[in-house]
C-alpha cells in the first residue's frame, strides 16, 4: 500500500470513527451535538499550523457556547472537538455560521450541528448561502468537486491565512 493510499484509508477510517463518536454522544442523550473540525484538503492534516487554527476555533466556540469542549481528539483525518448544548439546533447553527463568517480563520472551520435524532442542520435549511471557495468566488463545494484548484494551491492559501492571523495576533498581544 502506498503512503497516499494509507493516508486516504486513515482519513476514511477517521470519518467513520467521527460518525461513531457522534452516535455515542447521541445515545448518551446529553443534548444537541456540535462537532468541530477544520477544512484541510489533501492527506496531511496534522501540522502545527493546523493545530493552531483548530485550537483557535475551539476557544472561539467555547466562548460563544459558554461551554468547554466535551472531548478533543487527534486522528490522522484531522483534529476534532465535540460540544453538547441544550440551545435549539437552529440557534446553534446561526451562532456557528456567524463564527465561520466573521472569525479571521472561520473559513477553515467546519462546524456541524446534530439534533438528538442525528439529523444534521445545514446552511440551506436556514437560507444561508453556501460557503465560498478560498481562492475564488465560486461555492467551495463546486470547486472541490471539479478540482478547480490544486491541493497545493489551497494549502499555500491556508497556511498564508493562518500565518497572517498568528502574526497579527502576536503584534496585538505586544502593543
Amino acid at each position: 500500500m502506498t503512503i497516499q493510499n494509507k493516508l486516504l484509508h486513515e482519513i476514511l477510517k477517521g470519518r467513520d470513527e467521527r460518525a461513531g463518536e457522534i452516535k455515542k454522544l447521541n445515545e448518551e442523550n446529553l443534548g444537541n451535538i456540535i462537532c468541530f473540525t477544520i477544512n484541510i484538503p489533501g492527506p496531511y492534516k496534522l501540522s502545527d499550523n493546523y493545530y493552531f487554527a483548530f485550537n483557535e476555533g475551539v476557544l472561539a466556540l467555547e466562548e460563544i457556547l459558554n461551554a468547554k469542549a466535551l472531548k478533543r481528539i487527534k486522528r490522522m483525518s484531522g483534529f476534532e472537538a465535540y460540544f453538547i448544548s441544550d440551545k435549539s439546533p437552529i440557534d446553534l447553527k446561526k451562532l456557528t455560521v456567524n463564527l465561520e463568517e466573521r472569525h479571521p480563520l472561520g473559513r477553515l472551520f467546519d462546524i456541524d450541528i446534530f439534533y438528538k435524532n442525528l439529523s444534521k442542520i445545514s446552511r440551506e435549511q436556514l437560507s444561508i448561502s453556501k460557503r465560498k471557495c478560498l481562492l475564488c468566488d465560486s461555492p467551495a463545494v463546486e470547486c472541490g468537486r471539479s478540482r478547480t484548484h490544486s491541493v497545493e494551491e489551497l494549502i499555500i492559501c491556508i497556511n498564508k491565512l493562518i500565518n497572517e492571523y498568528r502574526e497579527n495576533n502576536l503584534q496585538e498581544k505586544y502593543k
